[in-house]
């Protein structure tokens, strides 16, 4: 009994080690040119994208340590704040920096899709001789997570190695976002990126998947407000003539 114990214990470590070693990177790549998009001549004006206000929650809570009490069937963690964070269930680490990673998301985008003649980020210089000034607030980029040990503590791994799941991971995004004129700061363009995403995780099947949601959700959502954005220049709604 003392070796299967010991053997089980083996196998819990290693899938700890094999979850931990995972390194997760926020990596975003801009959608596909939207097919609204007004031409292919961008307009003769600058934007410049500011790095965005982090409004976010600070609430970050683990009870990991829960999984080990005998008939517990799962223990969770909620981080309003994962890039403060340094324990999760899958991944050792995750390198995520909103205020920059967003902002600089939304510049790439307007970028792919050719909107504007200049578009500035990061910002060297001063947003000074920038017709138009973007700016965002992020209120939320949760991450909830639970661990399933189905109420067998340290002997839960065997059932991760038969196929049940190992838990399952949940992201949420709410990012809103404004484009002002310089010349008397109206507002030209705004969208609101909201948006979830699960994913069950197991063994053999979207391991490290922890932070996957984050991008998904913040590429739809900027897809949208790419749309939106055109149909706006398309149909001459951003009042451009007021411009100096």
């Amino acid at each position: 009994m003392k070796k299967v114990s010991l053997y089980v214990l083996a196998i819990f470590f290693f899938l700890v080690h094999v979850g931990c070693s995972k390194r997760a990177v926020f990596t975003y790549i801009p959608d596909e040119k939207t097919a609204t998009a007004p031409s292919n001549a961008p307009l003769p004006l600058t934007v410049a994208v500011k790095p965005f206000q982090d409004a976010r929650g600070q609430n970050n809570t683990n009870n990991q340590f829960l999984c080990v009490v005998p008939f517990v069937p799962y223990c969770s963690l909620s981080y309003d704040r994962p890039d403060a964070a340094n324990r999760f269930l899958f991944v050792s680490a995750y390198a995520f920096h909103p205020a920059d990673d967003f902002s600089r998301a939304v510049a790439d985008e307007i970028k792919k899709n050719r909107f504007f003649e200049k578009v500035i980020f990061p910002l060297q210089v001063q947003e000074q001789g920038a017709d138009l000034v973007l700016t965002g607030k992020i209120m939320e980029t949760r991450y909830y997570g639970e661990n399933a040990s189905y109420g067998f503590s340290l002997w839960a791994p065997l059932l991760w190695y038969i196929g049940l799941p190992a838990g399952k991971v949940h992201n949420t995004v709410i990012l809103s976002m404004e484009m002002r004129r310089s010349s008397d700061g109206a507002v030209v363009w705004s969208h609101v990126v909201r948006g979830e995403w699960s994913e069950i995780v197991g063994l053999y099947y979207h391991w490290a998947s922890d932070f996957e949601g984050f991008p998904v959700i913040l590429r739809l959502g900027l897809h949208q407000g790419m749309e939106k954005l055109a149909d706006d220049i398309r149909n001459r709604n951003l009042n451009y003539h007021e411009l100096p």
